[in-house]
């Protein structure tokens, strides 16, 4: 089973607990996780990965989050006031592609690839995504590390090619 076949594992929902967690006040990582096995077990669902790697793409989300200043940047972190209107405005949670189009994460993105614009990582990135699920790799094959925007848009092009396949 592919870790995107389950609703509560995409990136959306992943980042909706994320926030959710977060609005309740200081919360952690180990916290996030133990929201998210809960929803899962409500859901009876069996996540096909391991507790490290939903913790490894929780922590990963929480970097994009915080460098788009929607949390801060805390061992015990909580919304910002960004942070709560976008949960206001996305109950649902959203995919960091999304946020591309922010000031605050396309600086941070540029900071951190300062030779590539988020056009160039966006087209690059995401093509490879997509060239791979259409030639049968997993998700789990992303080359890119965890923490990395390409990662995330790797994953993007990956699930649209999957989304493209199924219908």
């Amino acid at each position: 089973m592919i870790i995107r076949e389950l609703t509560l594992l995409n990136t959306p929902s992943l980042v909706a607990i994320l926030l959710r967690t977060a609005a309740n006040g200081p919360t952690t990582i180990h916290m996030v996780l133990a929201a998210l096995k809960l929803a899962l077990e409500q859901a009876d669902e069996q996540p096909p990965v391991s507790d490290t790697e939903l913790q490894r793409r929780l922590k990963a989300l929480r970097v994009y989050l915080v460098a788009a200043q929607i949390i801060d940047n805390r061992d015990q972190f909580q919304l910002t006031a960004r942070g709560i209107d976008m949960l206001a405005e996305h109950p649902m949670g959203f995919d960091i592609d999304e946020l591309t189009s922010d000031p605050a994460f396309s600086a941070w993105l540029q900071q951190r690839l300062p030779s590539k614009t988020p056009e160039d990582v966006r087209a690059v990135a995401f093509d490879s995504g997509y060239g791979a699920c259409l030639n049968g790799q997993e998700i789990t094959d992303n080359p890119y590390p965890a923490d990395s925007a390409d990662h995330q848009i790797w994953e993007g092009g990956w699930c649209e090619a999957l989304d493209a396949r199924s219908d």
